[in-house]
């Protein structure tokens, strides 16, 4: 029997299945490693690291809506050097990739944590998370401005050589032009997309659900928002797209790849199901094997509008 090639390639990155971790749901991994073979993953993407320890907002900080959830953690993270001391052995361990999400408050602590992480760690890739705000521009999002998400980006190029991923937010008008913008820019491939910012009210305290008021919906929910966001970047860049957003099953991951993505991010799906990117995995390879497809790359972007 021919086995089934689930081996993809991120514009050089290669990876030995399209399923990814998302940032933010997989910790770096140590979190579910007795669950099932971690080696099993087309590669682990770590939870976002900053230069300084971040302490995170004011609980509650999570809650669940109909089909997902609303989180606003606030980037709670030890900082990039606990994080190189306490991850260095751990992710030499491993035999997969890991793509350490990188965020900042300004375009030098994003260059400043990627120069730390490419020389203490050996790691395949950093991925940018570009959804957060500039404290050099009154907290407008990096996200929204496409010269800034550039500058974030040729930064980053400029000063290692590290691969990046640009993981961009579904929340502007003008998606497809920072797309575009993280490709001039030398990113090696896009993450589409983010959650997307909402609100849960308490009726019985006529409050917030989560501490921070508003925060970030992720799951199901979203998948419909982010598959058309995601097919509108397939169409604008050239560089490898991976789809992020409402990954539930090997069904809505296969649905990503037939859009044209390279690659998936599972998230909320972790958070309730431990083994549901082992799932993913197993069941892509099923899928393919009852329809007598030898490769995933058969099947992407067959989508036919």
């Amino acid at each position: 029997m021919v086995e089934i090639d689930l081996t993809c390639d991120l514009n050089g990155l290669k990876l030995k299945n399209p399923v990814l971790t998302a940032s933010g749901t997989f910790g770096t991994g140590k979190e579910f490693q007795d669950f099932f073979d971690l080696n099993l993953l087309g590669a682990i993407v770590t939870k976002t690291v900053t230069l300084e320890k971040r302490e995170g907002n004011l609980p509650p900080r999570i809650c669940e809506t109909r089909s997902g959830i609303i989180n606003a953690i606030g980037l709670q993270n030890p900082g990039v050097e606990e994080f190189i001391k306490n991850n260095k052995e751990w992710f030499e361990s491993l035999n997969t990739k890991i793509i350490v999400s990188v965020s900042g408050k300004n375009v030098e602590e994003y260059v400043t944590v990627c120069i730390k992480l490419r020389e203490n760690l050996e790691i395949d890739a950093v991925e940018l998370n570009v959804s957060c705000p500039n404290e050099k521009k009154g907290g407008f999002s990096f996200s929204h401005d496409p010269d800034a998400v550039y500058e974030i980006v040729e930064s980053v190029k400029k000063e290692t050589d590290l691969f990046v991923i640009t993981k961009l937010s579904p929340w502007t008008h003008i998606i497809k032009e920072v797309a575009s913008a993280s490709e001039s820019a030398g990113s090696d491939a896009i993450c589409a997309s983010n959650t997307i910012p909402a609100l849960a009210l308490n009726l019985e305290t006529g409050k917030s659900r989560i501490g921070n008021v508003t925060g970030g919906l992720s799951g199901p929910a979203i998948k419909p928002v982010s598959q058309k966001i995601c097919y509108d970047i397939i169409n604008t860049v050239s560089i490898p797209v991976i789809g992020a957003g409402g990954i539930e099953n090997a069904e809505d991951a296969l649905e990503y790849i037939m859009l044209g993505a390279t690659a998936v991010e599972v998230g909320s799906a972790n958070l309730y199901n431990p083994l549901a990117c082992v799932e993913i995995i197993d069941g892509i390879g099923e899928y393919l094997k009852n329809r007598n497809i030898d490769r995933i790359l058969d099947i992407k972007g067959s989508f036919k509008g």
